[in-house]
């Protein structure tokens, strides 16, 4: 392939990342989770359109919640329409909003169970509306107080949900944040992230969330609240070649950031095959990495504008192999926190 003809497909996948733009970022940041039952439930960085509680929709209303019985500790325990199977349910977990949406198929005028929703930690609930959506769909929209995870039981026309962290649940939690500046370099840089992603999504020791568009405040605030163990940052930049930028601050015993970012290039250059031009320490000029205080690192894979780079990036089985590379230096950092 000459060089013109890299150029046209360069164009051409930059046209497509536009059009496709919306549906990939919602569909690369949702995955199935934990399903109890045969309840559909997945989790989303929150990206869809009108991630809002919508309180003031024509269609919505706010929603009571009362107390349980003595002895009840169920966070959520929802009373469903007449006739709801268990298909008719879907619950979405917008994290990085701290939102648990509760889709219903049902044909009701209205979500008319107000004031029989029960919980019995309300610190964890901010609000609940109903929003309608359509003639077959209602959604009921937990505004959540943290970061947490959505365990769901339904039995007997009644959904159970208890909301756990996720250092509850997980042995280790990695935050990702698939960073885009244009639509040439989006399609490589979420592929990866989401490779990564799904790389883990049975793993029942660790986790990885996207944290894609989070900006700056909210991925410090995603890094606490959800007592992340690993932050990875992908991009594109303007130098060919694999760049690791890391932070200088933070070091486990026999593992710190320098080695880490070290081991990153080596891992990626070998199940990738690009070149590397080193690695790079990062100051305040990065607020979110000079602050985080665990194995971090911020990837930058190239130069889109690249010749070169832009033909590795258009290969099918790079995000895959990028996603190998990390992964392999993931499962050391681990191994080294449990000798710490």
């Amino acid at each position: 392939m000459n060089e013109a003809q890299m150029k046209l497909v360069a164009r051409l996948t930059a046209a497509f990342s536009v059009v496709a733009l919306a549906v990939c970022l919602w569909r690369a940041a949702t995955k199935p989770v934990v399903i109890a039952g045969s309840i559909q439930t997945r989790e989303t960085s929150g990206q869809q359109p009108a991630d809002d509680m919508q309180e003031d929709a024509p269609d919505s209303k706010v929603l009571d919640l009362a107390s349980p019985a003595p002895g009840d500790a169920t966070d959520l325990t929802i009373p469903l329409p007449m006739g709801i199977r268990s298909e008719d349910v879907r619950a979405e977990n917008h994290y990085l909003s701290h939102q648990l949406w509760i889709t219903l198929r049902t044909t009701r005028g209205s979500y008319d169970k107000s004031g029989t929703i029960i919980t019995a930690n309300p610190e964890k609930i901010r609000e609940a509306v109903y929003v309608r959506g359509g003639r077959s769909e209602l959604t009921l929209r937990f505004g959540l107080t943290g970061f947490y995870e959505p365990m769901t039981e339904l039995a007997e026309g009644t959904l159970r949900v208890q909301l756990l962290p996720p250092a509850e649940i997980y042995r280790h939690v990695v935050l990702v944040d698939p960073e885009s500046g244009n639509a040439e370099e989006q399609d490589i840089v979420t592929a990866a992230a989401q490779a990564l992603v799904m790389r883990y999504a049975d793993n029942t020791d660790t986790r990885v969330y996207l944290t894609r568009a989070g900006g700056e405040e909210q991925n410090q605030t995603l890094l606490k609240t959800a007592d992340a163990d690993c932050y990875i940052r992908i991009r594109t930049g303007d130098q060919p070649g694999l760049q690791i930028g890391y932070n200088e601050t933070w070091y486990l015993r026999k593992y710190n950031n320098a080695r880490f970012a070290y081991e990153l290039t080596e891992a990626i250059v070998r199940s990738t095959g690009c070149p590397s031009i080193g690695t790079v320490p990062v100051g305040m000029e990065d607020p979110v990495l000079a602050a985080v205080t665990v194995p971090a690192a911020v990837i930058t894979l190239g130069d889109p504008s690249d010749s070169a780079d832009s033909e590795r990036f258009a290969a099918p089985e790079m995000p895959e192999e990028i996603a190998d590379g990390i992964a392999q230096v993931i499962e050391q950092v681990f191994a080294a926190m449990e000798e710490e």
